[in-house]
Order: C-alpha cells, then sequence, then structure tokens
C-alpha cells in the first residue's frame, strides 16, 4: 500500500508541475511536540516581487472546504542571484489531511499543495482542484524549531527543488541545502518613437535603445521587424539583426540605433525589436515611426460651397486627389479653415493612387443632393469666401499638405455649380489661382452641376478648334506604344504632361507614326495634339 501511495505522489507531482513555478511556498510548519509554536508559511521567488494583493487559503482536507486565511504583503529581497523569501507567521494551522492555496492578485490558484494525503477542494477560489501531496509531513514529535523545506542546489522555479522532510527552520532566509542559481537576464529600453521622413525621402533619423545582459551563457540575438532596421554605431551599417556576445556573462549597457527603413509606403508604422538569449526571458522594445506624404501628395480639386438643389448644410462638399503612386489613408488628418473650425478625421478615409475622395457636410445620399461621399464632416461649414486648409497628424509633423483660399471675385462663385480645378492644373501651387478654377457643367442628382468623385469635366473640352476626326489609342494602353490618327492624316505635334503639369513627353508625329510611351510611369496624364493650327486635348490613362 505504501508503494501505491508514492506511486500516486509521483503522479501527481508530475501532473501539477508541468509548468514552471516562479512564486511559491517555500517551506511549511504546523506541528511539532508539545504546544505548537513558530507556524507559518514561507514563500520564495524573483526579488522585488510585490506579493501585495497574493495570498494562501488553508484547506480541511476532510471535507475539501477553506478553514482560514492569509492576506499576504511587501516585497520579496534579493537573498541570492535575484531570488529570496518571505516568512508569513499564522496561528492554528491544522495537522493530518489539510493543504495550503497560493493565490495570486488575479485570485488565480498557483499552488494547491497538502501533507499527509491529497484531496479535492470543494469550496473558495481551489474549488474543482485537487492538492499536490507534498510527499513528508509533520508527526507531532518533532522539536521546536524545525519545518518542512524545499531542498536543491542551482534552482530557479519550484520544480527544481525537493520537499524534505523536518529540519531546522530557516524562516525567512534560504533554506538548508537550497541554493538559487544565477538566472540568465535582459533588460532594455520599452519603446523609441518618432522616427519619420517625407515619402521617398529615407530613412529617418535615428532613434536609440538601451540593452544589458547578466548572467548570460549565449549572446543577446536582437531581431528587427520588418520595416525597422539597427546598427551598434550611429551612421553606421543597418541590418536585421545584431548578436551582443557577453563577456564573463554580462552585455554592458549597450546603445542600439535604430531607424525606419527607406521605400516605405506613406503610413504609421509600429513594430517590435525582440531580444533573446538563452534561459533569460525574452524582452520587446517598441518602435513606432511614420512615413509622411510629400506636400502636394494630396490636393483639393472641387469644392461646392453653394449648392441649390438641397440647403448647404446638406449640399456642401469637397473633393481631394491623390498625387502619388501610393494610396493614402487619411484617418487622423485635420480639416480647417482660416477662421477657427477645425475638424480631425475620426476615421479611415483611404484616397487611392490617382484616385479621389468626397467630404461632405452630410454623407446620406438621400439628403445631400444624391452624390456619393467618403467622409462626413457635420462640424465644419464652407462659406462663399473661405479657405480649405489639410494637415497630416502630430505624428506625421503637422504639416500642411494642401490649403486653397478662394473668393467670390477672382473664383467660380455660381449658385448650384461647384468650383472644379483644371485637370492640367493638378498641383498644390496651381490650385491656389483663382484662373485654373472653373464652374462645373455636368449634372448629378438632384439638377445640381459637379462631379464629386470622378475626374472634372473642367479641362477635358478641345481648348480650340476639333481635330476632324481624331482618335488616340489603345486608352488605357498598358504595353507601352500609343498610336494617333486624323482624317486628313498630317504631321503632329504631341505633348504629354503629368498631373502635376510637368511635360514628360514631346514629339513631332509623321504621318501615323506610333510613340513609345514605355517610359512613363503608371498613372493619368494630359495629352495635347496640335495639328495644323488645330488643338485637341485627351486625359491618357497608363498602366
Amino acid at each position: 500500500m505504501k508503494k501505491n501511495y508514492l506511486l500516486w505522489v509521483a503522479i501527481f507531482v508530475t501532473i501539477f508541475s508541468y509548468a514552471q513555478t516562479e512564486v511559491f511556498i517555500n517551506e511549511i510548519h504546523y506541528d511539532n511536540g508539545g504546544s505548537d509554536s513558530g507556524e507559518g508559511v514561507e514563500i520564495a521567488g524573483p526579488a522585488g516581487t510585490d506579493l501585495t494583493g497574493w495570498s494562501l487559503l488553508f484547506y480541511n482536507g476532510v471535507d475539501g472546504t477553506v478553514y482560514d486565511t492569509k492576506t499576504l504583503s511587501g516585497s520579496i529581497l534579493n537573498q541570492q542571484n535575484d531570488r529570496g523569501t518571505v516568512w508569513f507567521a499564522h496561528l492554528n494551522i491544522q495537522n493530518d489531511i489539510e493543504g495550503i492555496a497560493l493565490l495570486d492578485p488575479n485570485n488565480v490558484v498557483v499552488q494547491f499543495l497538502s501533507y499527509e494525503g491529497f484531496f479535492t477542494a470543494t469550496d473558495g477560489l481551489a474549488i474543482g482542484v485537487t492538492s499536490v501531496d507534498i510527499g513528508v509531513f509533520e508527526d507531532g514529535s518533532d522539536p521546536v524549531g524545525e519545518s518542512l523545506q524545499l531542498t536543491g542546489l542551482d534552482g530557479t522555479y519550484y520544480e527544481d527543488f525537493t520537499w524534505n522532510a523536518s529540519s531546522p527552520e530557516t524562516e525567512g532566509v534560504i533554506n538548508n541545502v537550497q541554493s538559487f542559481k544565477a538566472t540568465p537576464a535582459i533588460l532594455a529600453s520599452n519603446t523609441v518613437a518618432g522616427m519619420i521622413y517625407e515619402f521617398g525621402s529615407g530613412p529617418s533619423g535615428e532613434g536609440t535603445f538601451v540593452v544589458f545582459g547578466t548572467n548570460l551563457t549565449n549572446d543577446i540575438v536582437l531581431t528587427a521587424p520588418t520595416n525597422f532596421e539597427i546598427s551598434e554605431t550611429t551612421g553606421g551599417s543597418f541590418s536585421t539583426s545584431i548578436n551582443l556576445s557577453p563577456s564573463s556573462g554580462t552585455v554592458v549597457n549597450t546603445t542600439i540605433y535604430v531607424r525606419l527603413n527607406t521605400d516605405l509606403n506613406i503610413g504609421n508604422y509600429s513594430e517590435n525589436v525582440t531580444a533573446n538569449s538563452s534561459g533569460a526571458v525574452s524582452k520587446t522594445v517598441v518602435l513606432s515611426g511614420n512615413v509622411a506624404p510629400n506636400i502636394g501628395s494630396i490636393i483639393i480639386t472641387e469644392i461646392m460651397h453653394n449648392p441649390s438643389a438641397v440647403t448647404d448644410a446638406n449640399g456642401e462638399y469637397f473633393e481631394v486627389y491623390n498625387t502619388t503612386g501610393t494610396d493614402i489613408d487619411l484617418n487622423g488628418w485635420v480639416i480647417s479653415d482660416n477662421g477657427s473650425e477645425s475638424h480631425p478625421i475620426n476615421s479611415s478615409v483611404i484616397v487611392p493612387s490617382g484616385g479621389y475622395a468626397v467630404f461632405a457636410r452630410n454623407s446620406i445620399f438621400a439628403e445631400n443632393g444624391n452624390f456619393n461621399a467618403d467622409y462626413d464632416f457635420v462640424s465644419f461649414t464652407l462659406s462663399s469666401i473661405d479657405e480649405i486648409i489639410i494637415t497630416t497628424p502630430v505624428e506625421m509633423g503637422s504639416v500642411i499638405i494642401d490649403q486653397v483660399y478662394y473668393d467670390d471675385t477672382n473664383f467660380p462663385n455660381n449658385a448650384g455649380e461647384s468650383m472644379e480645378l483644371h485637370l492640367y492644373e493638378y498641383n498644390n501651387v496651381s490650385n491656389d489661382t483663382g484662373s485654373n478654377w472653373g464652374a462645373a457643367t455636368t449634372a448629378y442628382g438632384l439638377g445640381d452641376l459637379g462631379t464629386p468623385g470622378i475626374n472634372n469635366d473642367f479641362g477635358l473640352s478641345v481648348v480650340k478648334n476639333q481635330i476632324e476626326g481624331f482618335k488616340m489609342y489603345p486608352n488605357p494602353v498598358s504595353d507601352g506604344v500609343l498610336y494617333m490618327s486624323s482624317s486628313n492624316n498630317a504631321n503632329k505635334q504631341v505633348d504629354i504632361y503629368s498631373i502635376y503639369g510637368q511635360q514628360v513627353y514631346r514629339k513631332k508625329l509623321q504621318l501615323q507614326e506610333s510613340i513609345d510611351i514605355s517610359n512613363l510611369n503608371r498613372g493619368i496624364y494630359f495629352v495635347k495634339i496640335e495639328e495644323e493650327g488645330k488643338i485637341a486635348t485627351r486625359k491618357l490613362i497608363v498602366y
């Protein structure tokens, strides 16, 4: 029967001890010869552990109920290699088959130990948990001043030690025949923020964090996340990983330089550097940075400040255009005017590359004159003389990306007609000039004129006489070859402009000669064709 009892103890200890327990019951005294004296429980764990909120529940093994509670307090001192003990005296700890549960501040059962047998708790926070018999006990004949203790050398966790029969007590100090080994440890700064650069001009400036290691048996390996890179020297060679080798088990305080990678798209980036070494708890350093848009990346291209089909409160809107080759999310950006009105954009508004987004006072289709809006700015109004300012978030530098000051004299100001920026003037400089804006001519919804969310009609018309029979194909073009023809097949002067108004191509065509535009990037362009004094314009899309 004794063999079966020991087998059950071994099985339960194996099951309960699979995890590594850092804070644990290290010593118990509950019975001695004569009147019980000096009863209590000792807790061991990492130095500095605050035991406030921890508790001990004392269980009766006969019926599985709690008969007493001990609230713990204080901190564990560093008695050896960053480990230590605290003794908690407690009167009237019962004899025979009894148990003690150790609970953390979240009332999670960390341990449920028992002596002289095992049982299942029937109430309290350990209800339903079966105790682990420590395999040794006090039989009432031991002298005063002895206790049950964990023993073992070079341990760290509860599972590294073994319960030993009664021996001279060691209240509040490391037990007899017990030692804590030096545990590998890594310390590192928590966060590095504020790394920023404008799109196309990376990498960012450098941030720094500090790494320290002690009791190490192997290198500290620092691994950078996808969008950041690290170096041991400022202005040095940056990479995705660094190995820091210890000397006599120590890596002294080492400054690590970190920066945001080049060639990233516009946006916010938050990732972690990890620091690992054998036997040490991994550490992470939170990195954050931003790739800010260039001035003019987002431009204002259409403004409806005086609708006729519906009220101003329902029908006002303005339109923005993304001049870059990457999508831009305006979440966190700010729209404001030249007065006191300001509105932070508080949800995701993705403006696609070469595409539009519409901001409206009322985004409800049935109420705003029947157009689709991407964002609702209820608290912002558009006057007949006003300014619209678009600013990046604080983390991107609070930079004014575009602003348009318009009035009722130099800009179009007809009721029921939006003002539209000329398609040849899609840049943040040209949209400051009133002559580059025209009144919309395309009706939408309930009859007002405008092109919310699509290409403006101002600038798409023929500048002079239409070239008879003129054709330009294919459009969109994907293979880099463009063809043009007209009724008389005369020679033509062809000029192609970017959306910024920059000339990117110029050639005189002979008869039906093709045009090689394979060097043009994907995007929207404007083509001006002149033939025998007649001029036509077309929009060109290159895939």
